[in-house]
């Protein structure tokens, strides 16, 4: 054999070598970071927290609005949550949620009569990870001694948040909408501003598998192909998370347009003061926001950069923690107050 084909061989065999150790050590990782999801750890180191996000995003935790039992359908919401106290826990947060007419139960007694504040928003303003005591809008209640009305709905975007507000019968008891906004409305925004149709029970049956029970097959399919993925991709991701920055910046100026193209279908809304904040998900920014909002001419219109930090998350989920929402109500309370 030429020394040509024996250096073929040796790399050859160095790359199942590494192929193999590559698959070794990537799913011994994933199989730890299950195991400690199983046990309820979450670890803030960036790699370990990189597997733990990849699977925990990928299915293993609870989505508020998965579930039958907490959620109703609406023709034009699609679904709504039920009124009740609902148990709600993921791997960093164990709460309840408690939902009535006027949304999110706070539990504050208010004494002040001066109208009220609505807040909009999806699972970051509804308060995923916090007790009912602990949401912004909750705390921001609290300070002000005015009520505070907690509308926010997860995976509502803000065609659906404003729409819920406008059925709920609280127009009337209101002078100020705080509008929670996330990177992921401006895919419903925009549909929703081509095609804004009743929905069909059967859209919502869907929501929770084949005729709104689980397709098991097809879990455990998905679930194989998550292993899969994650086995290869993970080590790639989890070395660029170490040397990336927290911060990843998007562009505003698209969702900014199609938000006000939707603010103009709530004629209501120029008789309310408006204050639109923004929390993404984890470590994501719009780095043009101010100066996209800065061409707003609307004297009732306010755009918020909150400027969250790691600090304001959680390790593993998208949302913000209670050091999060405490921030969020603190400058709330310095526009309002």
């Amino acid at each position: 054999m030429s020394s040509t084909e024996n250096r073929g061989v040796r790399l050859v065999a160095y790359f199942f070598i590494f192929l193999i150790l590559y698959v070794t050590i990537s799913l011994s990782l994933l199989t730890f970071s299950m195991i400690e999801i199983q046990r309820g750890a979450a670890h803030s180191d960036a790699v370990l927290r990189t597997y733990q996000r990849y699977l925990y995003h990928k299915g293993w935790r609870d989505v508020y609005q998965s579930k039958r039992e907490r959620m109703e359908f609406d023709e034009e919401l699609l679904y709504k949550p039920k009124y009740g106290r609902f148990a709600f826990n993921n791997l960093e947060y164990k709460t309840f949620l408690t939902f009535g007419p006027e949304g999110r139960i706070s539990g504050n007694a208010i004494s002040n009569n001066r109208p009220g504040i609505a807040v909009l928003g999806d699972s970051h303003a509804m308060g995923f990870g916090v007790n009912d005591s602990e949401t912004f809008a909750a705390r921001l209640e609290k300070r002000l001694d005015r009520r505070v009305y907690n509308l926010g709905v997860s995976s509502y975007g803000t065609y659906r948040e404003l729409l819920r507000l406008q059925k709920s019968g609280l127009i009337d008891r209101i002078d100020t909408v705080v509008i929670q906004y996330c990177e992921n409305d401006l895919e419903e925004n925009e549909a929703k501003l081509v095609d804004r149709s009743p929905a069909h029970p059967e859209k919502f049956d869907a929501m929770f598998g084949s005729n709104g029970k689980p397709d098991v097959m097809a879990n455990m399919l998905q679930k194989l192909n998550i292993w899969l993925e994650g086995t290869f991709t993970l080590p790639v991701q989890s070395v660029a998370a170490m040397f990336t920055p927290y911060d990843r910046s998007y562009d505003f100026e698209k969702d900014y347009v199609t938000m006000k193209k939707v603010f103009a279908l709530f004629p209501w809304l120029e008789n309310k003061q408006i204050i639109v904040i923004y929390s993404n998900r984890y470590g994501r920014k719009f780095r043009n926001f101010a100066d996209v909002t800065s061409r707003s001419k609307e004297k009732n219109l306010r755009f918020v950069d909150l400027r969250l930090g790691v600090q304001d998350y959680f390790d593993v989920d998208d949302h913000p923690n209670a050091r999060g929402h405490e921030r969020i109500a603190e400058i709330l309370t310095g526009i309002l107050r």
